[in-house]
């Protein structure tokens, strides 16, 4: 009862919301064995938005199998985590994000890193590309301050 009451008079305040229900996915992370940073050391995320046509999910999420595939073979020391929109709004987009220690890190690492795999890395970006209706990036500093920790 205290949670309807509260729900009503919540929404009784706005006009709309939009709500969806983001997780990680464990199988399309790729996350190295031997890490190049050490947790402490990762101040700096990179968020790479796609947006997809709906109808091709499952071709969209086979190719993510595949990069991650591609990283493993590869051996790269900077790992990345998936974060597939289950339902609600934006529910055809992958969420990509990437740590480093600082801008001038993110740059470095991935201009390495794109050596190691610069064709397979190209093929597969335009196989991948057909399916992408939008990319966006976002760049900055963590901000562990907003985060809730029960204690």
């Amino acid at each position: 009862y205290k949670w309807s009451e509260f729900m009503r008079r919540n929404e009784g305040s706005m006009e709309t919301h939009k709500d969806f229900i983001a997780t990680r996915s464990a199988k399309y992370s790729y996350w190295p064995e031997e890490p190049r940073l050490k947790p402490e050391e990762r101040k700096f995320i990179h968020w790479m938005f796609f947006h997809y046509k709906l109808e091709n999910r499952k071709e969209v999420m086979d190719i993510m199998a595949e990069w991650k595939q591609l990283y493993e073979e590869k051996n790269i020391k900077n790992g990345y985590t998936i974060w597939l929109i289950e339902l609600g709004l934006d529910n055809n987009m992958v969420a990509l994000t990437e740590n480093y220690k600082d801008g001038a890190d993110y740059y470095t690492s991935m201009e390495a890193d794109n050596a190691l795999m610069e064709a397979e890395a190209s093929a597969l970006w335009n196989k991948m590309s057909k399916y992408i209706i939008s990319v966006e990036n976002k760049y900055g500093e963590q901000r562990p301050d907003l985060g809730f920790v029960k204690e």
